[in-house]
């Protein structure tokens, strides 16, 4: 008998039937195995018993036992024995059992009675070294796992079915996603659904491409973690085709690069939170640069401080800016208003004065407020803070030259009053000197024009012709008849122009004596009056003056000498505006004062035939050094200062009506009434 190749076994006979028991043994021994040992049991029981404390190499295993029936029973015996070859021994003949027998871990499938002892001996080793091979496989996979259990990546192999089943990933699947293998494995879920549903597409769409032209991928992606936390993953793999350039699996390696990206996104964080302090400091520079500069009206420094706001905004390319102060609106370029606001408040004085307002133009992401952050919150409260300063100085500074302008005003009219006062002085006394020659000549002269037609009759009548002759002889000399109608019109001239002188001379006196500061009762006719004598060289060469005064004006309560510069003020510019327009003509316009009661209070309106003021600057011209004149023609203050005295200072208004190109019409409104009031009857 040939050597049978296996020399030493251990093996174990599980039959509760005795005979067959006994039969199996001899042909075992009957094999030929030099150092064999049996052992016997008739139970599953004992079999699991059997096994616990000794090694087999060999186990006949009959499925039918007291203890247990059908695969059952290999089922149990497996769970406790995973090392020994098992051949199943029973006297089944259904192939289904025997295919699920080898699936639940049998190496081999013998029929009782229908075995000899060289079908025996070929089970035997047949079923041990398949059984040691199959241990050889579990050892190297498990090494293989192992191996792949250490990497810091997840490996996979997927089937290219349309979910991707997975047929193959490594265990670090479970601290990368949270999900075990059995959930891709067993449960079949696919590798897809962890992909973060805004990057599958994109996944998707280079994963198709390079299977397509056969080519390695390498992407970087999100996936969601079972318990809801967003990771970032980096994915590298290649598609296995046949000969043919079938697709068989496709194999990749995942790899967690959360903190990788974490790092990266920070830094792209703290670059991009850096240029947004480095954009904001260049803002708050501009507009402070621009706040120092005080050859800048107001509304042009807020004109150039509103169009540099959104430079300091994150989404400067959508962002526009409104500043609201003191009922007036200053915008920057493509300005819009929107829902995406972000607004703080300008005070002055502690009382707020308006706001300064940045708006979106498009959507953008959620953050601190709205889609504006905290930073650009801090920003915009500096530069409301810094418009409240500026203002606040701007108007200080404003309110101290106004003041000193009307001081010296006020001086200069002071000294104008004493000269004017002197000089009325000074000329009313030749005046009245003058005046009374003027009238006795005028006597003298009746008295001798009368004497000389007495005497021109004597001597007609005269009976002396010498004396005839002489007298004609002076006629003829003299030219009488020229004289008789000359010389009353020359003093009638001369006295004109002497009450001309006296009224001139009264206005200066009334002029010199409007100085208090106190509101007391003034004839607002004889006020107009007096300054239409004063002015008159101001317009009398371009320009006529009409007065339509109300007769019936009551008196009104008011600065006098305010109302007077004022009115002299309007009629001054519009003798100007009216020069502007006649310039190089011969034409002349006219200027028309006018006074009327309405209600509660009197008007004062003066109209001219000038220039006219055009609609883009209406809203500046009462603003403090705002002139349209040529440079030392104008201060820029007449205007800001008649406004000052008629609006602030009476509590009346000053409005105006103009139509450019064709004249302007400025209207005084001045109670009759004012508060704690001085009766002085002017």
């Amino acid at each position: 008998m040939r050597k049978f190749l296996l020399t030493k076994l251990n093996i174990l006979i599980v039959e509760d039937n005795h005979l067959q028991c006994k039969y199996l043994e001899e042909v075992i021994e009957d094999c030929g195995i030099s150092d064999l040992n049996i052992n016997v049991t008739d139970t599953l029981g004992g079999a699991i018993e059997k096994s616990d404390k000794k090694k087999f190499d060999l186990v006949f295993l009959d499925l039918h036992l007291p203890d247990s029936i059908g695969l059952e029973t290999l089922k149990n015996f497996r769970k406790h024995n995973s090392q020994s070859s098992i051949i199943v021994f029973t006297a089944e003949s259904d192939e289904s059992i025997a295919l699920k027998a080898i699936i639940h871990g049998a190496q081999y499938y013998l029929l009782k009675g229908k075995f000899d002892k060289h079908t025996l001996r070929k089970a035997i080793f047949f079923s041990y070294h398949r059984k040691k091979q199959e241990l050889r496989l579990m050892n190297q996979s498990e090494q293989f796992s192992n191996l792949i259990s250490h990497l810091s990546g997840v490996v996979y192999r997927c089937k290219p079915d349309k979910e991707w089943s997975v047929e193959f990933i490594s265990k670090g699947i479970k601290a990368l996603s949270g999900f075990s293998t059995s959930d891709f494995l067993v449960l079949k879920m696919p590798l897809s659904k962890l992909i973060h549903p805004d990057d599958y597409k994109g996944v998707s769409k280079k994963l198709i491409s390079a299977l397509m032209n056969k080519q390695t991928y390498e992407m970087d992606y999100r996936i969601i973690h079972k318990s809801g936390e967003i990771r970032w993953v980096h994915e590298q793999g290649e598609g296995i085709f046949n000969k043919k350039g079938d697709l068989l699996y496709r194999d990749g390696l995942i790899l967690d690069v959360t903190c990788k990206e974490l790092a990266r996104e920070e830094q792209k964080r703290l670059n991009d939170m850096l240029n947004s302090r480095m954009k904001e400091l260049n803002c708050l520079y501009t507009i402070s640069e621009l706040a120092s500069n005080h050859n800048f009206s107001q509304e042009e420094l807020l004109s150039k401080i509103v169009e540099s706001i959104p430079s300091g905004w994150q989404y400067s390319d959508i962002a526009c800016a409104c500043i609201f102060l003191f009922d007036k609106q200053y915008h920057s370029n493509d300005f819009r208003s929107t829902k995406w606001r972000q607004s703080a408040d300008i005070s002055i004085e502690g009382k707020k004065a308006g706001s300064v307002v940045v708006y979106y133009k498009e959507k953008r992401p959620e953050s601190d407020e709205g889609p504006f952050c905290k930073e650009e919150r801090y920003l915009l409260n500096n530069i409301a803070e810094r418009i409240s300063r500026t203002i606040a100085s701007k108007q200080a500074l404003e309110e101290k030259l106004i003041l000193e302008q009307q001081l010296n005003n006020s001086r200069k009219l002071e000294s104008i009053g004493t000269l004017a006062a002197g000089i009325a002085h000074e000329i009313n006394t030749p005046v009245q000197f003058i005046g009374d020659n003027v009238s006795f000549i005028a006597e003298a002269l009746d008295d001798l024009l009368e004497y000389i037609d007495q005497m021109k009759s004597l001597a007609a009548s005269s009976i002396c012709p010498d004396l005839k002759q002489e007298f004609k002889k002076f006629e003829s000399v003299v030219d009488m008849e020229y004289l008789k109608q000359e010389i009353p019109e020359a003093v009638s001239q001369t006295r004109e122009g002497l009450e001309r002188v006296s009224r001139i001379v009264n206005a200066m006196k009334d002029f010199s004596h409007i100085g208090s500061d106190d509101m007391i009762k003034t004839d607002i006719n004889k006020t107009i009056e007096n300054i239409i004598i004063i002015s008159r060289n101001s317009w009398k060469y371009v320009a006529d003056l009409e007065k339509n005064l109300d007769p019936n004006l009551p008196m009104v309560a008011c600065v006098a000498h305010d109302i007077s510069q004022s009115v002299m003020n309007l009629i001054i510019n519009a003798a100007d505006a009216i020069a502007d327009t006649i310039e190089g003509t011969d034409d002349r316009g006219k200027i028309t004062v006018s006074t009327e009661s309405v209600d509660n209070s009197i008007h004062i309106t003066v109209t001219d035939t000038g220039t006219g003021i055009h609609e883009s600057i209406q809203d500046k011209i009462f603003d403090h050094f705002f002139t349209t004149k040529q440079v030392g023609k104008g201060t820029g203050q007449g205007l800001s200062i008649v406004y000052s005295t008629i609006v602030e200072k009476h509590k009346g208004n000053l409005t105006f009506d103009s139509v450019y190109g064709k004249g302007t019409t400025f209207c005084i409104e001045l109670p009759i009434e004012q508060v704690e009031i001085e009766t002085n009857e002017a």
